[in-house]
């Protein structure tokens, strides 16, 4: 919070709302915060995804780099929400429409991912581990815009109740 007690003095991208998380305690700016966790992420979800091509991807035989997509994106998508909430927008209430929102993003990244991958694999003759790398890269940049401008947006309503609870 500011000096005077109004809204946190922090530069915030347009869309995103809700009161700093404790990595913008260190970092102080939300972006910034916000790739962290994106790399933490990206780490994170490149390596479900070998986890589960390296279990799955036998079992499905040519399509196993296209089978271990689905148990990667669970995973990763329930992980990353929670340290995105906790860490960066550390918003409170609506923890199912949020968790709905963000899945929503990454359900579109995965929609994307999907086509992408094929293309890298079967028709570039990548490896799958590489492929997905690239493809990881790429979602990135794409979810950054949309979890900014929707999944953790809060009204103004939103915020001024949220206000009242912190201040209590």
């Amino acid at each position: 919070m500011s000096a005077s007690g109004d809204a946190p003095d922090r530069d915030l991208p347009p869309g995103v709302s809700g009161p700093p998380g404790w990595l913008l305690t260190v970092v102080k700016d939300q972006r910034v915060a916000f790739l962290i966790v994106g790399g933490i992420n990206t780490i994170q979800g490149t390596l479900w995804y070998w986890v589960f091509y390296a279990l799955l991807g036998p079992l499905a035989g040519s399509f196993g780099h296209m089978v271990a997509l689905v148990p990667t994106y669970a995973a990763a998508i329930f992980c990353a929400f929670l340290l995105y909430r906790k860490f960066v927008f550390k918003v409170k209430g609506h923890f199912v429409r949020d968790l709905l929102r963000f899945s929503t993003v990454y359900l579109t990244m995965f929609l994307i991912n999907i086509p992408m991958l094929g293309l890298l694999v079967n028709v570039l003759h990548l490896s799958p581990y590489v492929a997905q790398v690239l493809n990881v890269a790429v979602t990135t940049v794409a979810s950054w815009v949309f979890h900014n401008r929707f999944s953790f947006r809060r009204t103004e309503s939103e915020l001024a109740e949220q206000e009242k609870t912190l201040n209590a």
